[in-house]
Order: C-alpha cells, then structure tokens, then sequence
C-alpha cells in the first residue's frame, strides 16, 4: 500500500495563509461602509464645479487610432 507523504510545515503555512487571507477580507469588509460613506460626502461637497465629460478637440484627436484589440476570457 502507497503511503502519501505528509509535509506539517506545508500543512502550517497554508493554514496561516489562509487566516491572513480571512483577516485581510475582514479588515476590508469593515472598512467598505466608512469608504463609501467618505465618497458620498465628498461628492456632495458644496463648491465643487462640474467638468465637461467631452471635448470634441479630444474626440478628433483620438479619432485616428486603431481599435485596441480585445482578448476574451469566457
């Protein structure tokens, strides 16, 4: 009967990988409320002026280049 070998170290480190993964996930999911929250008052800050999202300058500007090329991943 083949007997597999076992490697503890390897055992320990991956545990620990995936508590700090676990621990990193946490810190972040605590942290997206506060963020967003930051994002809201900033974009309903008093004073902020409004910028044009087009300039047709820019648009003949970029009319000239190629298509970038797409790779799918499905």
């Amino acid at each position: 009967m083949a007997c597999a070998s076992v490697d503890a170290n390897l055992i320990f480190k991956t545990i620990d990988g995936q508590r700090r993964i676990v621990e990193l996930a946490g810190r972040q999911t605590r942290s997206m409320p506060r963020n967003a929250e930051k994002r809201s008052r900033a974009l309903a800050g008093e004073g902020h002026s409004s910028v044009s999202a087009r300039d047709s300058e820019d648009d003949q500007q970029f009319a000239e280049l190629p298509p970038l090329t797409v790779k799918e991943w499905s």
